[in-house]
């Protein structure tokens, strides 16, 4: 359990690390990511799709690898949903930051500063392989199983389906009152995490 959580932090410190990164190359500041006049470098888009894809653990990338080893050990009681929950949630979030910044928004060209963004992107990507040197083929082949592939994949478009039925609602989180924007951020951390740390305290392991 140990071993799992920390490949954990080490792989999300990385993907969520270039998402940051990615955003500041972006240059997007307090603008309206929806907007028309939208212009995303090159180096920003490809850090955050490769970011995206690792926070919404979709294989081979790092994300995929530890959150299924964090499933595949939880058992079939309330973390495994738990976990499938969060993954849902983490799903919806970052398709409607892709959808601005990716899709919607102009590819512009080449910024100053591209190198660390392009660099971190390949660090991410070639970091599954320290799966295979902590754990072993065995292991790593075993969490390819069409099973857990599965199961990650849906995620995604299930995400992207109640994204589209929620679209106008969600674009009311712009809103400078909202727990979702930056000035929000650390009360909304706190909360969750006085939450998780309550349950996991009050009852719930023997």
């Amino acid at each position: 359990g140990i071993l799992i959580a920390s490949l954990h932090i080490f792989f999300h410190g990385l993907f969520k690390g270039l998402l940051f990164l990615s955003l500041g190359h972006a240059g997007v500041g307090t603008r309206n990511i929806f907007g028309e006049d939208t212009t995303v470098p090159v180096a920003s888009k490809v850090g955050l799709v490769v970011g995206s894809f690792s926070i919404m653990a979709v294989p081979p990338l790092n994300g995929y690898f530890s959150k299924t080893l964090l499933l595949d050990n939880a058992g079939p009681g309330w973390m495994s949903w738990a976990i499938i929950a969060i993954g849902f949630l983490t799903a919806i979030y970052v398709l409607k930051l892709d959808w601005g910044l990716v899709v919607k928004a102009k590819t512009g060209g080449v910024r100053p500063g591209y190198l660390p963004v392009l660099g971190l992107s390949a660090v991410v990507t070639l970091s599954s392989l320290v799966v295979w040197l902590v754990l072993g083929g065995e292991t790593a082949l075993h969490l390819l199983a069409p099973r857990h592939v599965t199961v990650a994949l849906s995620l995604v478009p299930m995400g992207g389906l109640l994204l589209l039925f929620l679209w106008k609602k969600l674009q009311r989180t712009n809103s400078q009152g909202s727990l979702f924007n930056l000035d929000g951020a650390m009360l909304s951390l706190l909360t969750g995490f006085i939450l998780v740390v309550s349950i996991l305290i009050f009852g719930v392991w023997p």
